[in-house]
């Protein structure tokens, strides 16, 4: 055998005894997949977030825009607070809390225990006994654990079985975490340097593991069913005490979408209803279908109202104007540019996301944008956006933002 063959093979088999050490290791370290990312790793807080400068022309000119809690409202019936987190990226959810009618309400919970359990300390208003829920997403139910006093929930009942879903796999999300965790630091984080000139395999695995990094710096304990009994209400309407509506739109930004109206206090919790200052990620209803909900909104208040999004900033009717301009620009586009790509299998809406208009060029996400062309073409051509596809196209426009950054 020759020289270059000896070395060739033994290149190979030292490769390959790496590799089966680096999988027996990595088999070991996910054992248990809940710690298997080192502690050191995990966040604890918001307060070292951006605050991003069109997040800020956002906010309320009343609320300051900051890491934590803030009281925006207080009256012998209802006190009503807001617990937001810049810059409101994925997984940095705000939730809320409302005192009414003898009781402590919980509005949403946020994405993981750490980050429930800081809001819960820097409340001024006592411990949450009730759970509200404005839609069935990780980043709103993925703390519930920190709030150990709750003991009753109430959501849509449509909400219920994916809830439960979320909380049942969160074991197996975990493990996937880690795993990316680890992906990415021994071979993602090189690779990614050269994004553009990989295949475009290679190109998904480097996006897949980013995002996978990304997420597992959030705590992944979740209880498997929810530590509480639930009130799952029918319909779209609802009434919780004295003091607290509920709206609901059906299936929007997610499989079900609502509301929490607090009117004496002129507070409105929307959920991932509105993004402000970040980029609306849409997965199940059509563009039209989401500004008849912010139409119904803006028709049902006025201009002296607090709106907390889901994501973002305390905002007013700015916010709210912002959010509904972004999608009619993207009707609009869609409109112009076609839907070819569910046919191609390319990128939707390229065109909308190359040129941004310049009220949405600084958001924080531009590249949902692709994602939501796709949608939004799906609804166009008459059919119902297939979620099991929704991995891939996250995974697509994330890929768009990495290979813009290098």
């Amino acid at each position: 055998m020759s020289t270059v063959g000896s070395f060739i093979k033994v290149s190979t088999l030292t490769v390959a005894v790496c590799m089966a050490l680096l999988a027996l290791w990595l088999g070991y370290e996910l054992r248990d997949p809940l710690h298997a990312v080192p502690p050191s790793y995990l966040v604890h807080s918001c307060s070292s977030n951006p605050l991003p400068k069109a997040q800020q022309e956002l906010a309320h000119p009343d609320i300051p825009y900051r890491c934590g809690v803030t009281e925006l409202f207080s009256s012998p019936n209802v006190t009503v607070e807001a617990f937001v987190q810049p810059d409101g990226g994925p997984s940095w959810s705000n939730a809320g809390r409302i005192k009414a009618d003898g009781h402590v309400y919980q509005v949403d919970a946020l994405v993981d225990q750490n980050l429930a359990g800081a809001m819960d300390e820097a409340s001024e208003l006592g411990a949450a006994d009730t759970f509200i829920l404005t839609h069935p997403h990780g980043d709103h139910i993925g703390g519930i654990s920190a709030f150990q006093n709750i003991t009753r929930g109430v959501m849509q009942e449509t909400m219920l079985p994916v809830v439960e879903g979320i909380l049942k796999s969160s074991r197996g999300q975990a493990k996937k975490q880690a795993m990316a965790y680890y992906l990415y630091e021994w071979v993602g984080q090189y690779l990614q340097g050269y994004l553009n000139l990989l295949p475009a395999s290679l190109q998904h695995f480097v996006t897949k593991v980013e995002r996978g990094h990304y997420a597992a710096k959030f705590d992944p304990a979740k209880p498997e069913t929810l530590p509480f009994a639930v009130e799952a209400f029918n319909g779209d309407n609802l009434k919780v005490g004295e003091h607290i509506e509920i709206k609901c739109f059906g299936p929007t930004h997610s499989a079900y979408d609502c509301m929490v109206i607090v009117p004496e206090a002129k507070v409105v919790f929307t959920g991932d209803l509105l993004f402000v200052g970040v980029a609306p990620i849409m997965t199940t209803g059509s563009a039209q279908h989401w500004l008849n909900a912010l139409i119904w909104l803006e028709r049902s208040i006025d201009s002296s109202w607090k709106l907390v999004p889901g994501h973002g900033p305390v905002t007013t009717f700015e916010g709210l104007e912002a959010v509904k301009h972004y999608l009619r620009d993207l009707q609009t586009s869609v409109r112009q540019e076609g839907c070819s790509c569910l046919e191609s299998g390319g990128f939707c809406g390229t065109d909308f996301y190359k040129e941004l208009p310049e009220e949405f060029s600084d958001w924080a996400e531009p590249q949902r944008s692709v994602m939501d062309a796709h949608i939004e073409c799906e609804w166009t051509k008459g059919r119902r956006p297939d979620q099991s596809n929704l991995a891939d196209l996250f995974v697509d426009s994330e890929l768009l933002k990495l290979k813009s950054s290098n």
